[in-house]
């Protein structure tokens, strides 16, 4: 056997101190790269809010909205120069009448929840307003303008709580309500599609 020389062992030692660096290099490299992997990737997409209102908020903006509902109906009976318009104010009066019933019967007997109001609120009295101010002429689309407007906030409303509310009667009187007022929507959309609104089509001047 040959004598092994200090030489050789510090060589020996230098080559096997070389290989365990680079071992300890390979194997942290994939722990950086996937480190900067995941720092890189995109976030995941974020669902978009749900709107919720109140229990409150709906219990105001419902009864508002019947209280409305019967007040023009009302003043477009008597106003109203289409025998299209008229009829569609006196369902709006009958129906409106029965949903404020059937809010009223689902507050029965729970205790906590606020009472409906009994006035309607600005934004309401100024649309009304503006109906009782309106000319013979412009009376009509007027009114067919503010109720495309209030219905689709009332179906806006009823879906929303439908889906959302907190209280599950008033939950599912929401969701009774709102293909009826689907439908009013569908009906005053198929009279201003009509041209009933139109003053060359309304009645006479003399309201």
């Amino acid at each position: 056997m040959f004598p092994i020389t200090q030489n050789a062992l510090y060589k020996s030692a230098t080559l096997a101190l070389l290989f365990a660096l680079a071992a300890c290099g390979q194997s942290a490299t994939p722990t950086n790269d996937n480190a900067t992997a995941g720092a890189s990737a995109p976030a995941a997409p974020q669902m978009p809010g749900v709107t919720r209102v109140s229990t409150q908020d709906f219990i105001n903006k419902a009864a508002i909205s019947d209280m409305f509902e019967v007040q023009a109906g009302q003043l477009a009976q008597t106003r109203g120069g289409n025998d299209a318009i008229k009829n569609f104010a006196r369902q709006m009066v009958t129906d409106h009448r029965a949903t404020a019933s059937a809010m009223q019967a689902a507050l029965h007997g729970q205790d906590g929840l606020p009472p409906p109001p009994t006035a309607l609120d600005q934004d309401h009295q100024n649309m009304l307003n503006e109906l009782r101010n309106a000319g013979a002429a412009e009376f009509d689309q007027k009114y067919v303008d503010n109720q495309t407007h209030a219905h689709q906030d009332a179906l806006n409303l009823m879906q929303d709580y439908a889906q959302n509310g907190d209280n599950a009667t008033l939950r599912q009187f929401a969701s009774e309500t709102a293909p009826k007022v689907q439908h009013h929507l569908d009906m005053i959309r198929q009279i201003d599609q009509s041209g009933a609104d139109e003053p060359s089509r309304s009645g006479g001047a003399g309201r």
